[in-house]
């Protein structure tokens, strides 16, 4: 499955999502790709490469260059992630404490911003990326797309390769404003490129049980009329320090809240998916 992973406010834990999500995926023995199509390379960054070091980037990609050959393999993460599989007790998701894989295919600052600003509708250069997902789509259980933060053309060309989305929200009044915005985008996607790209639900970031005003927010997004996961990621310096740490939150602190909440978003997330095909 391909999840695009969105909001176009910034500081909303989008690609603290999408880096944490992936590894706790992994963690219970998924196939995961994430795929950094945000220019500011934090995905890349967070998960322990050098964007000015990688050979290929997804810059490589958009101009024609066959996505396996910009893959990257998080081998040491997967390995800190196996090691902790192997010692925790099996659950429902990793009965058998399988194994998972985690790659990446990496941003660059330049070059991607560049071919951002280079993206040209009329050429149809918005299909590149899905025209590049083809042929590896069936190797992963789930290819994660971290967005750039911004409804720019590189934001539309990954609802257009995706299959679903999901809208990290932190529970505070401002980043509300551009939900409803971003659902519209996601409206005009379907009516003119990708009619089956569905909405699988915004995840509440930053949440924390003691404020009123998080209650509030939580009623607000289920105004939007789409699922608001039941996980709710509580607020936490450790995943603050797990990407200076430039590892996943599952790596830096397993026992902490962090870990925890995001292991639980990601089992609700594919029982979501799973229930919807």
């Amino acid at each position: 499955m391909i999840i695009a992973i969105a909001n176009q406010k910034g500081g909303t834990g989008k690609t603290t999502s999408a880096v944490n999500l992936a590894g706790a995926l992994a963690a219970i023995g998924r196939s995961v790709l994430l795929l950094d199509c945000d220019p500011q390379a934090n995905a890349t960054v967070a998960l322990g490469h050098d964007y000015n070091d990688v050979p290929h980037t997804l810059a490589d990609v958009l101009a024609g260059l066959p996505i396996t050959q910009a893959t990257l393999n998080c081998q040491a993460v997967q390995n800190a992630l196996n090691a902790r599989s192997a010692q925790a007790a099996p659950d429902v998701l990793n009965a058998q404490n399988v194994a998972g894989v985690l790659h990446l295919v990496p941003s660059h600052v330049a070059s991607l911003a560049n071919a951002e600003r280079n993206i040209n509708a009329e050429r149809g250069d918005q299909f590149r990326l899905r025209e590049a997902l083809t042929g590896i789509r069936n190797r992963y259980h789930y290819i994660l797309l971290d967005c750039p933060p911004s409804l720019s053309g590189l934001t539309i060309s990954c609802l257009i390769a995706a299959q679903h989305l999901l809208i990290p929200v932190p529970c505070e009044f401002l980043p509300i404003e551009g939900v409803g915005q971003l659902l519209e985008t996601v409206d005009q996607v379907r009516r003119y490129f990708n009619p089956t790209l569905s909405v699988v639900g915004i995840l509440p970031v930053r949440y924390d049980g003691r404020l009123v005003s998080a209650q509030v927010v939580l009623g607000m997004l289920e105004g939007f009329g789409v699922p608001v996961l039941q996980t709710r990621i509580r607020a936490t310096v450790r995943i603050t320090e797990a990407q200076g740490a430039q590892e996943p939150i599952g790596v830096y602190d397993p026992d902490g809240y962090g870990a925890q909440d995001y292991t639980a978003a990601a089992a609700e997330l594919e029982a979501m998916l799973c229930a919807t095909t």
